[in-house]
């Protein structure tokens, strides 16, 4: 700055004056803390917390993490606040990586149940390479052959398989072989029995846990057969029996 004294009779002189502004106040964070961010699998993004600053206002802060954040538990993450006057301040957060819950649970000798809850199911059969069970996409799992199954348990990011577990009671009988699908099971009351073949004057029979027959019908020629079960929730069995020789006897599960 220039300052001029001028004493009105054409008589000046000037004399300089350096105005030094300087910042040297860091900048100070909006949020006392950072609430923890917590995830399933993977965090591939994160929100940038903000500092406000004597001389620069609002700053967003930037942070050291390397994304997408995979390893399970806590990673804990630096923000950075900096004004651009070399003042900076920090503050961290925890980002915590949790994993899909891999329980699964032997509810009878029949019924398997995904311990995780509101998640996509594929359930597989162990004891043939964990190849997918057809039609088994929920959580509470029935098969129709007695085996060994797991469940893959995936929330659209990543998925977890259960251990394989036991279910000893499906299939009692059964000369049709891998081609005999029964589905669903449970099921609300509509049944759908694939034969894989075709096959000539079928009978089928269904009886309620008092060994009473719900349904007897007959079929002349066909490799599908659909059934209602109208009776109560509960256990009941599914009898086939083919005219060159070929059955089967299942358990159901109406719920």
């Amino acid at each position: 700055v220039t300052w001029t004294y001028d004493d009105g009779n054409g008589n000046t002189s000037t004399q300089t004056q350096e105005v030094i502004i300087e910042d040297v106040i860091a900048p100070v964070a909006d949020a006392g803390s950072l609430s923890d961010v917590t995830a399933e699998c993977s965090v591939t993004s994160l929100i940038a917390p903000t500092a406000t600053d004597n001389c620069s206002g609002s700053i967003s802060g930037t942070h050291n993490a390397t994304l997408p954040i995979t390893t399970q538990g806590t990673t804990v993450v630096t923000w950075t606040y900096d004004d651009g006057n070399g003042n900076t301040s920090t503050q961290t957060q925890d980002v915590v990586i949790t994993p899909i819950d891999n329980g699964i649970t032997q509810v009878d000798a029949i019924t398997l149940n995904a311990d995780a809850v509101g998640y996509n199911y594929q359930w597989v059969d162990c004891d043939n390479s964990n190849s997918p069970v057809f039609g088994a996409t929920s959580q509470v799992f029935i098969p129709t052959v007695a085996g060994n199954y797991a469940c893959i348990v995936d929330n659209g990011t990543c998925s977890v398989t259960t251990a394989c577990l036991e279910s000893s009671v499906g299939i009692t009988e059964n000369s049709f072989g891998s081609a005999l699908i029964v589905y669903p099971n449970p099921t609300f009351g509509n049944l759908k029995v694939d034969l894989g073949d075709v096959y000539s004057n079928t009978s089928v029979k269904v009886f309620n846990a008092l060994g009473q027959i719900v349904i007897n019908e007959s079929f002349l020629t066909t490799d599908e057969i659909i059934l209602t079960i109208e009776g109560t929730p509960g256990m009941y069995t599914l009898e086939i029996q083919t005219e060159t020789g070929k059955s089967a006897r299942i358990n159901i599960i109406k719920n």
